[in-house]
């Protein structure tokens, strides 16, 4: 009689398996995914960085900060074992003296099923649909000097075949930058999503195809409410970068059929091994100032988050970058976020793609149109920037993809290729952007009875970096070092589960850039080295963390602005 209830229940729980995210959530729980590429990038936390992103998902006081006319939508393909995508759209202004306001819709769509009964398993013919979708309001203002407060409201909703459930929720969150430190320092705590269980009912099928009855059902549920508590520092605040780290721990408030209100004061009895750990680093570059309006902007995040015994004992790494571009109060910015190593092996399981999730964003600086006379520049000049082209010899040694049939893997060395900017803030510093590509000759050696069997293939490499160029002596002031983030995208050429994988790398660089006489043409030979981190163990539990090394000799030629 219930079993398409039971139906939708296992799909529930496959899909939280599938994404390796923890199960202790109630109705309502994709409200709780990030949605923007610093939170996912930071170890799936926000709740005390002071920008305004992922308000509605981490802390509505951070509305507040949203200091632009913001427009975002961040899309999660959730393409795990088929496609059920979550997109996230949002949208922020603030008006002066009053306080800021947010926009916030979801919607998850989860695809089609049967209906079925135990006497009839294949179903009546019937397609039905599953999906949910949200839509929040919120606002935040300045309650003190340092404190800001924000509230919001979300109406949320499940559609499953015949079935619906609708639920209120309410957030609300502090967020606090004390005088100590020089205001470095911020710290955050919310409620999200808190309200009554709901109360659903729908119609099933039960009996054969011939003998089919329609009958209602009821039953109640909890609301998927979290608690998170954290703190961000800014360790470096110049004119041209920032960087930024956190930590937070996150907790759901899911007790019974109880309210998420007496669950914030009954749900203790398992903290702290039903709390998540959330750590981040950011690395984000101000709008450099590329003259005639326009100007440039790059940011990069790496993080964790780590889940208690309650929620799966798994840990996952996360990374994530944005570049945009912006011209007079207009900026527009696209990112990528995802995880890219899974730590520990409860739940583990080979997707046929990997986690993945894009952000795009429009942004209008209202202040700077309106005070657009005055001399508002995006940062402080550039001292000049030079463009260039390459190629290096790549000499690598280690491993490259996951072990799948425990074969002897070898890598061959070959060529890669590079365009780059380098953006001067003076005669010996620089911000430095790029991208790569290499294809990888890859040998895969099977031990058999009479010798070896050799699988000759390729991967296709493509990465993009920020780093940080410093000229140490002004006796040779050509010399440079360098180093920085990188996200490499892999392309199995064979097939492959995933197919394709997003690994961090370390990026370092030694070189020397010597001017053309009387052109602006650079040349730049340099010895550059990428440690790309990749997994090396098989699929039967959670691959451990290896290295790809790759030193290669390059040349560049480049444009000086």
């Amino acid at each position: 009689m219930h079993f398409k209830r039971f139906s939708f229940l296992s799909l529930f729980i496959f899909l939280i398996f599938a994404s390796e995210l923890p199960a202790q959530g109630g109705y309502f729980d994709f409200t709780n995914y990030p949605g923007s590429t610093s939170t996912w990038g930071m170890g799936e936390e926000g709740v005390a960085l002071r920008n305004g992103q992922d308000a509605f998902t981490f802390n509505p006081a951070n509305l507040a900060f949203s200091e632009k006319v913001k427009l975002s939508l961040h899309h999660n393909p959730f393409q795990f074992y088929g496609s059920y995508p979550l997109n996230n759209f949002s949208a922020a202004f603030k008006l002066k003296g009053i306080g800021t306001f947010g926009l916030q819709y979801l919607r998850h769509n989860m695809g089609e099923f049967v209906s079925t009964t135990p006497d009839n398993p294949d179903g009546f013919g019937e397609t039905q649909k599953y999906y949910n979708y949200a839509l929040a309001l919120g606002y935040a203002g300045e309650v003190t000097d340092g404190l800001t407060m924000g509230l919001s409201v979300k109406y949320g909703r499940h559609v499953f075949g015949t079935t619906s459930v609708h639920g209120v929720l309410f957030s609300g969150g502090l967020n606090y930058q004390p005088a100590i430190l020089d205001k470095r320092i911020n710290l955050g705590f919310s409620l999200m999503n808190m309200g009554a269980p709901v109360e659903y009912e729908g119609t099933m099928y039960t009996g054969t195809s011939e003998n089919r009855q329609l009958v209602k059902f009821e039953s109640e549920s909890p609301v998927s409410s979290k608690l998170h508590l954290g703190l961000s520092a800014a360790l470096l605040e110049t004119d041209y970068i920032s960087t930024t780290i956190q930590l937070g721990v996150a907790k759901y408030l899911v007790k019974d059929d109880e309210s998420s209100f007496k669950a914030l004061f009954n749900d203790w009895k398992d903290f702290p091994r039903d709390a998540s750990l959330n750590t981040g680093l950011a690395f984000e570059w101000k709008p450099l100032d590329l003259g005639g309006s326009f100007s440039f902007l790059q940011k990069f995040y790496v993080g964790s988050v780590s889940f208690g015994p309650k929620e799966g004992s798994s840990s996952l790494f996360t990374h994530g970058a944005e570049i945009g571009i912006g011209f007079r109060e207009f900026s527009f910015l696209a990112g990528y976020s995802g995880w890219w190593h899974n730590v520990s092996s409860y739940g583990y399981m080979r997707p046929e793609f990997p986690s993945e999730t894009f952000q795009f964003s429009l942004e209008w600086d209202l202040n700077k149109y309106l005070n657009r006379s005055s001399d508002n520049k995006t940062s402080s000049a550039l001292k000049n920037i030079l463009v260039s082209l390459g190629s290096g010899y790549n000499f690598r040694k280690g491993y490259l993809i996951p072990k799948i049939y425990d074969p002897i893997l070898k890598s061959r060395n070959s060529l890669s290729y590079s365009l780059e900017a380098a953006f001067y803030m003076n005669s010996n510093n620089a911000l430095v952007t790029g991208l790569y590509y290499s294809s990888i000759p890859v040998v895969l050696e099977f031990p058999m009875i009479e010798g070896t069997f050799e699988l000759k293939t390729k991967y296709e490499s493509v990465g993009v970096y920020s780093a940080y160029r410093y000229h140490p002596l002004e006796v040779i002031l050509p010399l440079y070092i360098q180093g920085g983030l990188g996200i490499v995208r892999i392309n199995p050429v064979l097939g492959s589960s995933p197919k394709y994988l997003y690994q961090t790398s370390l990026n370092m660089a030694l070189g020397a850039n010597l001017d053309i006489p009387n052109s602006s043409l650079v040349i730049s030979p340099e010895f550059n080295y990428l440690l790309m981190f990749v997994p090396i163990m098989p699929t039967a539990s959670a691959p451990r963390l290896g290295g790809e090394n790759q030193a290669a000799l390059a040349v560049k030629i480049g444009y000086r602005f």
